[in-house]
């Protein structure tokens, strides 16, 4: 492939047109200038044009059929599945959460008004009391609609450092509070709440070993090609 680029200068009476080619630069070449900071295998894909490639780099072999943990993309699918749920369901994105996890009120120490669409657009304001370590201290809760709920409780027991919709920053304890959400809406486990949205629908069943998204530990390159080609 040659790219081209050309500028038409007008002056009185004079215009000019230039030509420059531009050598293809491959997926291949521009992984491998990257720092890949010691990680023992990196894969990159690449589509363009309907055109799609990979490279990948490390002393481990990856390929296409590769299993990688999906961390954040999850976030994607919850958001995803949210939106079509309540759309499905006729409820408002401005709806506020209290109202669709009621269950939380007793301990909920979060603004009352956030909103479904501020924790989906990460608005919310809410105090980041979730961390890392937070985090891996909520896995030993298990599987299951109650696991996630007590995860939604400790999000919002600790109320909001701004305003909702004040300021911008990702924070994983919007997403297990959208998890709950589409949960309650479902009337089921978060995993089949995703699989019967987006999974089932859109062949995307050969993500992780038989669960959804939020827990998937990891998911084939080719497993997402059913959905990639909605969403892009």
């Amino acid at each position: 492939m040659v790219l081209r680029w050309s500028v038409d200068r007008h002056r009185p009476g004079v215009t000019t047109r230039r030509h420059r080619k531009v050598s293809p630069v491959t997926p291949q070449e521009l992984l491998d200038k990257q720092d890949s900071y010691d990680a023992p295998a990196v894969g990159a894909g690449l589509s363009a044009a309907r055109v799609r490639s990979a490279a990948t780099r490390g002393a481990v072999r990856v390929s296409p059929d590769s299993c990688f943990r999906i961390a954040s993309l999850t976030k994607v699918f919850t958001c995803t599945a949210l939106v079509k749920t309540m759309r499905d369901n006729s409820i408002p994105l401005g709806t506020a959460v209290i109202e669709l996890l009621p269950d939380l009120a007793p301990g909920w120490r979060a603004d009352v008004r956030l909103a479904i669409e501020q924790i989906l657009g990460q608005v919310s304001g809410l105090r980041e009391s979730v961390g890392s370590t937070a985090l891996a201290a909520l896995a030993a809760l298990g599987d299951g609609p109650r696991a996630l709920q007590e995860a939604a409780e400790l999000v919002v027991d600790t109320g909001n450092e701004h305003e909702p919709g004040a300021r911008w920053s990702s924070y994983n304890g919007n997403y297990l509070l959208a998890g709950a959400v589409l949960a309650a809406l479902s009337g089921t486990s978060y995993e089949r709440a995703v699989e019967k949205a987006l999974l089932g629908p859109w062949n995307g069943s050969t993500v992780s070993d038989g669960r959804s998204a939020l827990q998937a530990r990891c998911v084939s390159a080719d497993g997402y090609r059913a959905i990639a080609q909605r969403w892009c």
